[in-house]
């Protein structure tokens, strides 16, 4: 009788288990550019915010561009892509703080330069904003995104 009262124990308890992981959607691959006049953007975020007014559910994904505005997706929960569905986008520049560019030379303790980095022109304030940004797209799988902010 102990046999079978663990074995029903166990197999409520396989069933609670399982039945307690939250539905996430499947994550599809996300990588794109992002341009501003046609140039590419450096190290600015790209963040994706799920439209929930198009139905799209699922974690917000961000990206980093490199030197040729490229960028690469990873979910809120530390797992690569983005759900498919609608997004609304947001570019920020951290390297812009108060109006002020970080010293584009990479100055070092003692006053040496480095290799100078790609400096950005100032983007316009709206795409960093998630309510009033223009920038929207459809995640779809094996699509590239091209971001070009206006």
């Amino acid at each position: 009788m102990k046999t079978i009262a663990r074995l029903v124990s166990g197999l409520l308890m396989s069933i609670l288990v399982l039945g307690c992981k939250p539905d996430r959607p499947a994550l599809t691959e996300v990588k794109g550019t992002v341009t501003y006049n046609n140039r590419p953007l450096y190290g600015v975020v790209v963040s994706f915010i799920p439209d929930s007014t198009k139905g799209t559910q699922g974690p917000r994904a961000t990206g980093v561009t490199n030197d040729q505005g490229e960028f690469t997706l990873t979910a809120d929960t530390n797992e690569p892509g983005a759900a498919p569905g609608w997004y609304r986008v947001t570019v920020a520049d951290p390297n812009v703080r108060s109006g002020r560019e970080e010293d584009p030379f990479n100055t070092q303790p003692g006053g040496t330069r480095s290799k100078p980095k790609q400096v950005n022109p100032p983007l316009p304030p709206l795409v960093a904003d998630a309510t009033r940004s223009p920038l929207q797209v459809e995640v779809k799988p094996g699509q590239k995104v091209e971001l070009k902010i206006p």
